[in-house]
């Protein structure tokens, strides 16, 4: 029988701040001693390596099998050319492979995926997708998410400021900030503020004195949920949503769309916005037939944002920490992980 150990693991993945590469720092964290293998961002600079990271080497299988060899597995992120390279290489080795699947991009065509020992689904949406697309060795596994370096926040009495965290705003406009923007409008209340922050600069339109739009990047994101008293997350869809799942452990009431992996989140009914009817086509449809975005409905969403401006939060605060401290309980968040892993090493016929 072979014994896990984790520092003959690696995450193959980026490096950088997008969703996936939060994810593979976040694993990295809760799996420690485990490496990262860090693969080339195309959409942010990498940041610098640390301890147990290298930079994937991609150029060719040769120098790429040097780097994977004594590993005991490996956890990919990604379907890129040097991510299904690695996961080719891997099996060839007998080296086993874990495969995170973000349901919102995964195309089911491709080849590498019959090499794959597990698929590991951080939602139950995902999960339900990738069954429905007849993946059977698939499970859920909750994400690790480190909220001790998040403010512990108690929100009390009705709200005053709201905040809306955009990331970089892009042309589709998946965290719905135009909506946001269109549902604050008719809120008849004059005694609260919206804040709004974006990483680039992107011209919104918005005449309303109340709110206040800050287009710069924040270091540290636990400086995203230090101040505002809601989280207004109305997404179109997620793979995973560090947003919100920050904004909750932070003890910030959230207000998000009723759709999952969205509203897997959010306990109270009266925080989760209806959904316009219908599915509407994202823009990597043409390639990826399931994926799609749900519209969160602006009527509704004005009515939550009002219900919060005149009801007293507290509840939903302590609640929502709550929920957190139970749920992504470092310890056994790292026992779910260890556990499949050695599983996935003795090929017990418990894995899905």
């Amino acid at each position: 029988m072979t014994a896990l150990e984790l520092s003959r693991w690696a995450v193959v993945g980026v490096k950088d701040e997008t969703g996936a590469g939060r994810m593979g720092q976040e694993l990295k964290r809760c799996l420690n001693p485990i490496r990262h293998l860090v693969g080339p961002s195309y959409r942010h600079v990498s940041k610098p390596l640390a301890e147990q990271e290298a930079l994937l080497a991609c150029e060719n299988d040769s120098v790429l099998k040097k780097q994977l060899s004594g590993l005991q597995g490996i956890i990919v992120f990604d379907a890129s050319p040097w991510a299904l390279q690695s996961i080719r290489l891997a099996h060839s080795m007998g080296i086993k492979t874990v495969f995170v699947v973000l349901w919102e991009w995964f195309q089911p065509s491709v080849q590498e995926w019959g090499l794959c020992d597990v698929f590991v689904c951080p939602n139950q949406f995902a999960l339900k997708v990738i069954r429905k697309l007849g993946f059977k060795n698939s499970l859920y596994l909750t994400w690790p998410l480190d909220f001790s370096a998040l403010p512990a926040r108690v929100i009390k009495g009705p709200a005053r400021t709201f905040t809306h965290n955009v990331g970089l705003l892009e042309v589709d406009d998946r965290k719905s900030t135009t909506i946001v923007l269109e549902a604050f409008a008719k809120v008849p209340r004059r005694d609260v503020k919206l804040i709004i922050r974006v990483q680039n600069e992107f011209k919104l339109p918005c005449d309303d004195a109340r709110v206040k739009i800050e287009s710069r990047h924040l270091e540290n994101h636990a400086d995203l949920y230090a101040f505002g008293d809601v989280a207004v997350q109305p997404s179109k869809c997620e793979g995973l949503g560090f947003m919100l799942l920050e904004a909750i452990a932070s003890g910030l009431p959230l207000i998000t769309t009723d759709y999952p992996p969205m509203n897997e989140y959010v306990q109270h009914k009266t925080m989760r916005v209806a959904p316009r009817w219908g599915k509407y086509p994202a823009q990597q449809t043409s390639y990826i037939p399931h994926a799609h975005f749900k519209i969160p409905r602006v009527s509704d969403l004005t009515k939550k944002m009002v219900w919060c401006a005149e009801n007293d939060l507290q509840p939903v605060s302590v609640a929502n920490r709550a929920w957190v401290e139970e749920t992504f309980n470092r310890e056994k968040v790292r026992t779910e992980w260890t556990d499949l892993l050695e599983r996935i090493l003795t090929q017990s016929p418990d894995i899905p």
